[in-house]
Formats: structure tokens, C-alpha cells, sequence
């Protein structure tokens, strides 16, 4: 598993952005202090960040694969 928290808000663009096939995505609106979790295999991006600086922590959860 994936999880990001989002530590500040105070920039423009970097767009959390999971992509589904070839013809389908969603960009997810964060603000500081929201966490996702998913799982790593997911395709996803960070979109250009236009303005500021964008701050999060990101972690990693290793363990049995899903059945």
C-alpha cells in the first residue's frame, strides 16, 4: 500500500492523478492534513505544481498480497 498526506495547501497545480486504462482519470483534491491510501500498483502522477511549493510524506506498507 501507498499512503501520501498532504503537509500544506498553499501552492497551484500538483494534482494527485490515478489513471484507469488507457482513456480514464481522476485527480484528487487534497488539503493539508488529508491522507490517501491506495495500492501501489495503481498507475498515478503528481501533475506540474504552476505555483509554491508542494509538501507531503509519502510511506510504504509491505505484506501479504491481496487475494
Amino acid at each position: 500500500l501507498s499512503a501520501s498526506i498532504l503537509i500544506n495547501d498553499n501552492f497551484n497545480g500538483g494534482e494527485l492523478e490515478f489513471t484507469y486504462g488507457k482513456k480514464y482519470s481522476e485527480k484528487v483534491s487534497m488539503k493539508s492534513g488529508d491522507l490517501i491510501v491506495f495500492p501501489s500498483y495503481m498507475m498515478h502522477q503528481v501533475n506540474t505544481v504552476t505555483q509554491g511549493i508542494r509538501n507531503s510524506l509519502v510511506v510504504w506498507c509491505l505484506g501479504p498480497k491481496f487475494k
